[in-house]
């Protein structure tokens, strides 16, 4: 495991730790809920008004801030995160989808690759999530972005309770609404 990769690793878990509390209350979201809100770089549609953090990843080639956006009620959770990368450092994103899984104590199934607004990316399903009891499903993806000769990774998590849940508009709508800036 690249040090880029076990410290994104350690921020996924953190993340999904902070998520897994669904459990908390709220209305279910609905498409009226969506807003567009900015964040470090980027733009996105997530249902209301998210929590923002700064999260320290450590990496082989130093340490970032990542920048993190996050929105929950009692079934789902949607979070975006931001890193720059150090110059040097090493990304393998099926790796970093791999040892996000394992983190939040579940298996990635269906990973793909594909391309976002021209960049590589991977998709992921981990079903029967253990930081959850069993309880829920969680889509990850992670985007390798080069804006003006720096390097990001953008992670977005959705977290569905139900242990083999299926996505929903509202996630799909999230995932097309990400914009570069």
């Amino acid at each position: 495991m690249t040090g880029w990769t076990s410290g994104f690793a350690a921020l996924a878990l953190a993340s999904a730790l902070a998520l897994s509390a669904c459990g908390s209350g709220g209305h279910a979201f609905t498409s009226g809920d969506m807003r567009t809100v900015r964040g470090d770089g980027f733009t996105v549609e997530m249902p209301g008004k998210p929590q923002r953090e700064r999260s320290p990843v450590s990496t082989g080639a130093g340490t970032v801030q990542a920048s993190v956006l996050a929105v929950k009620n009692h079934d789902e959770a949607f979070l975006v995160s931001a890193s720059p990368l150090p110059p040097g450092a090493n990304v393998d994103l099926k790796e970093i989808i791999y040892v996000g899984a394992a983190t939040v104590g579940g298996l990635a199934l269906h990973v793909t690759a594909t391309t976002y607004q021209g960049y590589p990316t991977r998709d992921a399903r981990v079903p029967d999530v253990a930081a959850r009891g069993g309880e829920s499903t969680v889509f990850f993806r992670a985007i390798l972005v080069k804006k003006g000769g720096q390097r990001f990774v953008y992670r977005m998590q959705y977290v569905h309770n139900g242990a083999n849940a299926q996505p929903t508009a509202l996630y799909r709508r999230f995932l097309a609404s990400l914009r570069f800036r």
